[in-house]
């Protein structure tokens, strides 16, 4: 996007990616599955995905392995043009391409729609092995020594948090479930239907909470809130002040305060009443008078006094429940 825009990009390659063209990946992978042919045969997406889920983990590194050897041959040009570049391509740890990285780690891959060919044409510039090793006004200061010139430096460094996180929480509630033995739902005489709509609902509240629980991390790393623990400026004081005012008025504990950086915004998350935060935006701070603002945050200390959280997170543990037994009966 930025190079179709005009500007002069350099990409910084710290380690090997996995890249493969969306045309083969479409050819040789799970194309036909979703085609229009599969359709017409009474295949819909959603029976799509079920066969796709349905390979079990321990067979794909194999099947994909021959996969992965046909692309090489018939993409030759793709991957040779890539390596005189100097970017560093490979298919994973045991050759077993895309899908099995995106089974393992949900990253370091590429699909390419464009962007191999600009850096194979030297139109996106590539420093590579390198990673960034000190920033200062004028750019960053790489691995290598380099010093690179930038007016803008976008990260993109994968979601190996979020991805880790959501694996803890299935394994939790996978131990959960087998320990109150209600993953044995299905049995030689079929399902359970008692023993089901317990497990859906383990895994559809306990989701539920567990992500309400994790609401106010997950909110300040994915936001960048900086929560205002001694307020440094005059709109810093009265932002805690105003919150702190309606927080007495609504009877309820403190919330931390937090401001960040972007679009006009607000919002309030947290367990509960005793453990809440409310954060505001600069967007908002900068776009409404005090007394607008203040009518915002009057919004969000409501949501808090109103256990309005938690009452989402019930909803969402029904749905969730619903959608689980739902979906195994239909199955």
């Amino acid at each position: 996007d930025l190079w179709e825009q005009g500007a002069e990009v350099t990409m910084l390659q710290r380690s090997p990616t996995i890249v493969i063209r969306s045309e083969s990946l479409q050819k040789h992978a799970w194309g036909r599955l979703y085609s229009e042919e599969a359709l017409a045969a009474g295949i819909s997406t959603e029976k799509a995905d079920l066969m796709a889920a349905s390979w079990p983990h321990r067979l794909m590194p194999g099947i994909s392995r021959e996969m992965v050897k046909t692309i090489l041959a018939e993409d030759a040009d793709l991957y040779e043009g890539l390596k005189r570049a100097g970017f560093m391509v490979h298919m994973g740890e045991d050759d077993s391409g895309i899908h099995t990285a995106y089974m393992r780690r949900g990253s370091g891959y590429y699909i390419e729609v464009g962007a191999s060919q600009l850096i194979i044409e030297g139109k996106i510039g590539l420093r590579s092995p390198a990673e960034i090793i000190e920033l200062d006004e004028h750019g960053a200061v790489l691995s290598n020594g380099e010093h690179m010139p930038a007016d803008l430096i976008v990260c993109a460094t994968g979601y190996g948090l979020f991805i880790a996180t959501n694996l803890a929480v299935v394994l939790v509630l996978s131990v959960a479930a087998s320990l109150l033995g209600v993953n044995r739902f299905l049995t030689a005489n079929g399902l359970q239907f008692g023993t089901l709509l317990a497990f859906a609902a383990l895994m559809g509240f306990g989701g539920a909470f567990i992500s309400l629980w994790m609401s106010k991390p997950i909110a300040k790393w994915s936001t960048g809130a900086r929560v205002i623990e001694r307020p440094q400026n005059e709109l810093e004081h009265w932002l805690v002040n105003t919150v702190a005012r309606f927080a007495h008025q609504a009877n309820i504990p403190m919330p931390e305060v937090a401001i960040y950086d972007g679009e006009p915004n607000a919002f309030a998350t947290g367990p509960s009443k005793s453990n809440a935060l409310v954060a505001v935006s600069t967007g908002l701070l900068q776009m409404m008078d005090r007394r607008e603002a203040e009518a915002v945050i009057a919004h969000e200390v409501a949501h808090v006094a109103n256990g309005d959280m938690v009452t989402l997170t019930l909803i969402q543990g029904v749905v969730n429940t619903f959608v689980r037994f739902t979906r195994f009966r239909e199955d």
